[in-house]
């Protein structure tokens, strides 16, 4: 069984994390970056066959199942990193942070792959 298999939303990849309140943004940065590495490290164990697998959810109350393809898992587990990015980029930028480019037309590098439409 693939290691991805045993993923536990309540104790898998983000259990041991510790709390970064009040911490310096370069500390946070850090760990994010370190999250991110071993976010890339899990998506490196999991392959098709467990993509198709059920992976059934209980709620944290216990009062309602659901049962997915893992895949769906995967989606959401991106889906809702996304969500809190932009949380997190709202309060940075209301704080008076520049966060830098975040339309992918603006980002670095993809200027000179640009296709013209004619």
């Amino acid at each position: 069984m693939a290691a991805a298999a045993r993923l536990r939303l309540d104790r898998g990849i983000l259990a041991d994390r510790p709390r970064r309140h009040g911490r310096p943004l370069a500390d946070l940065r850090l760990a994010r970056a370190s999250l991110d590495r071993e976010i890339e490290d899990w998506a490196t164990t999991i392959d098709e066959a467990w993509l198709s697998e059920p992976f059934t959810y209980v709620t944290l109350k216990g009062d309602a199942q659901f049962t997915f393809p893992a895949f769906i898992l995967v989606m959401q587990l991106f889906n809702h990193q996304i969500h809190h990015r932009g949380q997190v980029t709202t309060l940075l930028t209301q704080a008076g942070e520049d966060v830098g480019v975040t339309d992918i037309v603006g980002l670095p590098g993809l200027a000179h792959n640009v296709v013209h439409w004619s």
